[in-house]
């Protein structure tokens, strides 16, 4: 449900307010305080508030992956996984964190042009209204240097905003929109909304960052001769195959696809070693790699393996084994007994 009431801020107003600087921030109140609830009950209408905890659990590699890239940060995650699990609540999580629950987390299709662009008028779904939610965000955050909004594009503002926000939400949603447009504002109100407003918009601009630097990583790794183990981590990363079991050295035409990532490092390395690949379980890469070495007079070679999961860094190996393709398969189940007791792996 819609909760009408609104938070004060106890900082002091900056300016005396203006008929435009008070649109402005009527604009702010209306994306950051009904928005916000607007995707809150959509979120909450795909998974249910007392099964929250059983969803996160099961999602909890997914969100760990976007912890990692920095995607979610450190109090968001708090939020999402509290000590009392099952105390967990929308109502805690902030407006970034819903607009990256309801793209990661529900099911939902993006747009024919994308979460970040405007969709076309014609597409009235609820995956179209969310990208609008932060579209006019961005729209309106555009005039936060001068704060203010002359009447003709308040106007259009808020027509358009307001027919997303009643689609996302229902009819519920018109009276409290209808009200927050003739409210009075104090001053000090209007300056709070407008520092959500920026808020909200460095937050994504920080995801924005952090999804750029990874991009660039990748960039530069793969124009190098030389690859570090963190950055072959990576690299390992941008290279998915379909679930298989790992051959090691083992010639199999109808499982080709296990030396893919061998065949990727020669090329950008000139070294192909036939003895690694990547598999995916349960949506985790892995990295697995084996080699031979000298044992004794008795038994002069036995292999030794190695597999790590990307997202966590962990890893496990197998030594001592008389074929290949044993000490490969010993590595990765042992590691995925390792995924599951940390709770990165679960049974389908």
């Amino acid at each position: 449900m819609l909760r009408q009431d609104s938070l004060m801020a106890s900082a002091a107003p900056t300016a005396l307010s203006t008929k435009e600087t008070t649109n402005y921030a009527r604009l702010c109140r209306l994306l950051v305080d009904i928005g916000t609830q607007a995707l809150r009950d959509t979120f909450d209408a795909i998974h249910a508030p007392g099964n929250l905890h059983s969803v996160l659990a099961a999602k909890k590699p997914t969100l760990q992956s976007l912890r990692k890239k920095k995607v979610i940060n450190h109090i968001q995650w708090g939020k999402l996984y509290p000590a009392i699990l099952t105390s967990v609540s929308s109502r805690d999580f902030d407006t970034t964190l819903l607009m990256v629950l309801l793209r990661n987390l529900c099911g939902l299709t993006a747009p024919l042009t994308g979460w970040d662009a405007l969709p076309a008028v014609t597409d009235l779904s609820k995956e179209a209204d969310i990208a609008r939610v932060k579209y006019f965000r961005n729209t309106v955050y555009g005039h936060a240097e001068k704060a203010s909004v002359d009447d003709v594009k308040f106007n259009d503002y808020w027509r358009d905003i307001r027919d997303t926000l009643v689609r996302l939400g229902g009819v519920t949603y018109e009276a409290a929109i209808d009200n927050l447009r003739n409210e009075c504002m104090d001053p000090e109100v209007e300056d709070h909304f407008m520092e959500l407003l920026s808020q909200w918009k460095k937050d994504e601009n920080n995801i924005k960052d952090q999804l750029d630097v990874i991009k660039k990583n990748l960039e530069v790794l793969t124009s190098k001769d030389e690859v570090s183990s963190h950055a072959l981590f990576l690299m390992v990363n941008k290279f998915f195959v379909p679930d298989q079991a790992p051959f090691g050295n083992r010639v199999d035409r109808e499982n080709h696809g296990s030396c893919l990532f061998s065949s990727i490092l020669g090329i950008l390395t000139g070294n192909v070693d036939l003895h690694s690949g990547q598999l995916t379980f349960k949506g985790r890469a892995i990295y697995y790699n084996s080699h031979a070495r000298f044992h004794s007079l008795k038994e002069p070679w036995v292999y030794d393996a190695r597999a790590c999961d990307i997202e966590s860094g962990i890893s496990c190996e197998a030594r001592g084994y008389h074929v290949r393709y044993d000490a490969v398969q010993n590595a990765v189940e042992k590691l995925k007994g390792m995924l599951k007791s940390e709770g990165l792996l679960y049974e389908s």
